[in-house]
């Protein structure tokens, strides 16, 4: 959005002493963000992270005495109604991404020419993943993007093994009853 939109509107006007204001919301303040709008804005960018730090709850436009209206934003958007919302672009991405996975079901990978993997490294591969997204989660600055990420994997890898994990447990299950003396 930044580079496809925002930043080619603004080359089409004089914005040389233009500042830069947005919040301190964590998807706003990326690094790969900060870094672009600081190429773009210089010192004249405020945001969590930026060379000016955005103070929480903060109307910085009102204390700038600053005032953009809907014109303004017209005149911004005009011409890029047509474009994908996110919403859009992660449809295509998830049908291209189910489009080039190839569909495997628990019961063909038991049938893997390698065999069947261990019930226990497949337990200790889920544990590893839940340590793993969990300090990520903590450590990583845009947890939004993470989560994302973390959903993703989980839906598609870490849900395979889930699969193969609980059929396996209801197997011995009823292995056990049917079995039983």
């Amino acid at each position: 959005m930044i580079t496809n939109f925002f930043i080619p509107e603004l080359n089409n006007h004089d914005v040389q002493e233009l500042w830069f204001q947005q919040d301190g919301a964590t998807c706003h303040t990326a690094r790969a963000t900060i870094d672009l709008l600081k190429d773009t804005f210089g010192d004249r960018l405020i945001s969590r992270f930026g060379p000016v730090n955005w103070p929480p709850r903060s109307n910085t436009a009102r204390l700038f005495s600053v005032g953009v209206n809907e014109d303004d934003i017209e005149e911004l958007i005009m011409g890029h109604e047509d474009e994908l919302t996110i919403e859009e672009l992660q449809e295509i991405l998830n049908e291209e991404h189910q489009e080039t996975q190839p569909n495997v079901s628990p019961s063909e990978q038991e049938e893997d020419k390698r065999g069947p993997m261990p019930t226990s490294a497949i337990k200790d591969l889920l544990k590893k993943w839940e340590t793993l997204r969990a300090m990520v989660l903590e450590w990583y600055p845009n947890q939004a993007d993470v989560s994302r990420v973390g959903d993703l994997y989980n839906d598609n890898a870490i849900n395979y093994f889930w699969k193969i994990l609980k059929k396996r447990e209801k197997q011995s299950t009823l292995d056990m009853f049917f079995n039983a003396p």
